[in-house]
């Protein structure tokens, strides 16, 4: 079932139409189904989509919690809006606008951020096929790695420039989650490691990635 709410700026689909619908918005020589050309032609639609073009960053937000218990959101962050595609309930998924200056109170509660207890930690490095076990595809071993640094959950952050954007550019934030605190996971050094962080740390880091790169200033 679809569903187009214009005043809320939102739709609802098939998980796959959605997904045709964006292939199609970045590349119209993608062949489509009659029912996303339907929607493609509707200009409530355009005009929903319309952040997807003019994109200065991408997000993948992968919030891995169990096996079977992954989320995944994804986002095209232009100056003045945000197109935001929640993840599927096996069937349908939502498109949905937000201003963009709003974006890290979003990608705050995707990850779970929120106030706790925090005591100093030290920074620990970590085995290499602990690391792969965290960014592998075998999500058992990602569970299992978890447990055994006393984490319960992990979480990604993926940026990349949208086709708007003057240059190119990647970055990654993962952090994992445990009754101890947040910590982040380090690979772009010697040594792979956790490093502490906080709550408020990882809500700046996403402010100041926001302001300074995509949200129109004045």
């Amino acid at each position: 079932m679809t569903t187009l709410d214009a005043e809320a700026r939102s739709l609802q689909a098939g998980t796959t139409e959605l997904e045709s619908l964006l292939d199609a918005t970045v590349d119209p020589t993608v062949e489509v189904s009659a029912s996303v050309q339907e929607l493609l032609a509707d200009p409530r639609v355009h005009a929903l989509l319309a952040p997807v073009g003019a994109a200065v960053l991408t997000l993948a937000v992968r919030v891995d919690r169990s096996p079977d218990q992954e989320q995944v959101h994804r986002l095209w962050a232009a100056p003045d809006w945000t197109l935001v595609l929640g993840p599927d309930d096996g069937e349908q998924s939502t498109l949905a606008e937000l201003p963009t200056d709003r974006v890290p109170a979003l990608l705050s509660r995707i990850v779970g951020l929120g106030p706790r207890k925090v005591e100093w930690r030290e920074s620990a490095r970590l085995p290499v096929d602990f690391v792969e076990a965290l960014l592998g595809d075998d999500q058992v071993a990602r569970s299992r790695a978890l447990a055994e640094l006393g984490c319960d959950r992990l979480w990604q952050v993926q940026v990349a420039t949208g086709p708007a954007a003057p240059t190119g550019g990647q970055w990654t934030m993962t952090v994992l989650d445990g009754a101890q605190g947040l910590y982040e996971l380090a690979t772009d050094v010697e040594a792979p490691a956790l490093a502490p962080t906080t709550s408020t740390a990882v809500f700046r880091a996403f402010a100041e990635l926001l302001s300074t790169s995509v949200v129109r200033k004045g």
